[in-house]
């Protein structure tokens, strides 16, 4: 590596003095580094296999910065500030917080010559950043908690419908107005069950007596914090009616919520009218992301061979979506010849593969392992319509930027952390084996490389989020490889195709045979999950 300055004068990409300085700061261990770093390959006689580690790591690092991979450590900088505000005894300061920010902002301006101290203040500032993210989501969004449960005949708003039952509807609701003397809250939102059978869609106002209760903490020390995540949801109560409902007014028809929570419920009913449970409820799921009728058998078995990530709409489907769509579209456009020599058919497939990520997005409810793959998705058809590599880390990076500006609660969430440390895991494997690719494009070679990556994919998603899932759900799939080995190509093949036509074909009435092929696939998929859970038995869980 060279040790030359850089062009305007600035410091050497690694100075192999301040390595010495830093190590000894660290720990006394200088003597393991000598003045020039060994060519990463087999490690010098006498030397630990950890040193030979460190070192490969430090060159990592440095070949990150010359290949402009800085971003990458700006979401785990973030995320670090997010977690140091959750641990800090009480809120920041705001002046403190502006004061720190003016500082950074001034350090910046001053070392703009300096690439190391430039890029080292950045990821300081991304910490502070993090750390004030909360703070500012709170004001912006928070709301004030109930203390004390409250009685009486309330007048709201309905924001949105979180799920639907024969007996009732859980909702989440806004301008809680008092009625008869009730008590004012202060409350901005609050989710609660409304006893009725009568549709309800957002913008809706109703007049009903409402029990209000405070929204309840922990299980246990450590555990899952419901209140700190309806804080940042702006929830500030959970409750249920006592009593009839009276519609007061529907909302606009216009409203965009309105018309997506419509367009959601159609295809819920006409998924309902063709396939029984389980199958209609994992239907529901995959097409738009409402869960509430998936049974509870199907679900646990569903888990425990491995195969709960095909419940919760994320990169797998909006893969198979946008990514078909785009593949069928670019296929269909090229049969026209003239336009092929015109334009770009590739891009042109891109533009309306994102269209159709977008459309799938809006209808699934918009989760955060839906909102990371829709962004994705969108980079990804982004580099294909102005000529950039697609698949790369730095988009998950922009991805997670994204996730956690929005909602910076969200890391704490399993949601975040599965989705995001499986697609982390992916892609850094596929870099590592990108080199390696064959060439060779034989249907047998094919079909052995298919098969060969659902394997590799499980084993490295499987691993990546291992731990998090013992620590939320206090679960394992020992034979998840086998699950996705055995449901995927029933996945990509026929339900999710089958799933994608039958949707477009609703408006015309013809969906009934593609829903009835889904269902067969549903299933297909839950008797060969049940047999895999059966062989895991007495391995699934984890104290």
């Amino acid at each position: 590596m060279e040790t030359g300055k850089r062009k305007g004068g600035g410091s050497p990409r690694m100075s192999e003095t301040a390595l010495s300085v830093a190590t000894d700061r660290s720990g006394g261990r200088a003597e393991r580094f000598r003045p020039r770093l060994p060519v990463v390959g087999t490690p010098r006689i006498g030397r630990s296999r950890e040193t030979h580690i460190g070192m490969n790591l430090i060159r990592a690092m440095a070949r990150a910065f010359e290949e402009r991979r800085f971003l990458l450590l700006v979401p785990p900088a973030i995320i670090a500030g997010v977690v140091t505000a959750t641990l800090a005894p009480s809120a920041p300061e705001p002046v403190a917080l502006s004061l720190a920010g003016g500082a950074l902002l001034l350090a910046l301006l001053l070392t703009q010559r300096s690439a190391v101290a430039f890029r080292m203040l950045i990821a300081l500032g991304s910490v502070w950043f993090g750390f004030s993210l909360l703070f500012v989501h709170g004001v912006l969004f928070g709301t004030p908690m109930l203390a004390q449960p409250a009685y009486g005949t309330y007048e709201v708003q309905v924001d949105a419908v979180a799920s639907e039952t024969d007996t009732g509807k859980r909702v989440i609701v806004s301008e809680i107005a008092p009625l008869n003397k009730a008590r004012p809250l202060m409350i901005r939102r609050a989710r609660i069950l409304v006893s009725t059978t009568a549709p309800l869609s957002p913008g809706d106002v109703i007049r009903a007596p409402i029990r209000f209760a405070p929204v309840p903490g922990p299980v246990a020390p450590g555990g899952f914090d419901t209140q700190f995540h309806a804080y940042f949801d702006g929830i500030g109560a959970y409750g249920n009616t006592t009593g009839p409902v009276e519609l007061v007014r529907t909302g606009q028809s216009s409203a965009p919520a309105r018309i997506i929570d419509g367009v959601r419920r159609t295809i819920g009913a006409r998924i309902d009218a063709v396939l029984q449970q389980p199958a209609g409820g994992i239907a529901r799921a995959l097409i738009t992301g409402d869960q509430t009728g998936v049974v509870k058998d199907a679900r646990e078995v569903m888990a425990t061979a491995g195969l709960a990530h095909v419940l919760s709409i994320s990169g797998l489907h909006l893969t198979l979506v946008a990514g078909g769509f785009f593949v069928a579209l670019r296929m269909l456009l090229s049969v026209w010849d003239g336009l092929a020599r015109r334009i770009s058919v590739k891009r042109l497939a891109a533009a309306g593969g994102i269209v159709a990520a977008l459309i799938y997005f809006s209808i699934s409810g918009g989760h955060v392992a839906a909102l990371r793959a829709t962004v994705m998705i969108l980079l990804v058809f982004g580099a294909v319509i102005f000529g950039r590599r697609a698949l790369t880390m730095r988009n998950v990076a922009i991805a997670a930027l994204i996730v956690i500006v929005t909602d910076p609660a969200s890391i704490l969430r399993p949601s975040f952390q599965l989705s995001f440390s499986a697609v982390v895991a992916l892609i850094g494997a596929w870099e590592l084996a990108r080199s390696s690719e064959q060439k060779e494009r034989g249907l047998v070679r094919q079909f052995v490389n298919y098969f060969g990556g659902l394997a590799l994919t499980s084993l490295v998603a499987g691993a990546a989020t291992l731990l998090f899932s013992i620590y939320h759900f206090q679960q394992t799939s020992p034979l998840g490889l086998l699950g996705n080995l055995a449901s995927l190509p029933l996945v990509g093949f026929v339900m999710m195709p089958a799933a994608v036509i039958g949707t477009l074909l609703m408006p015309f009435g013809f969906e009934g045979p593609f829903l009835a092929t889904m269902g067969w696939s549903i299933d297909v998929m839950l008797g060969l999950a049940g047999g895999i859970a059966d062989w895991s038995s007495g391995f699934g869980h984890s104290p």
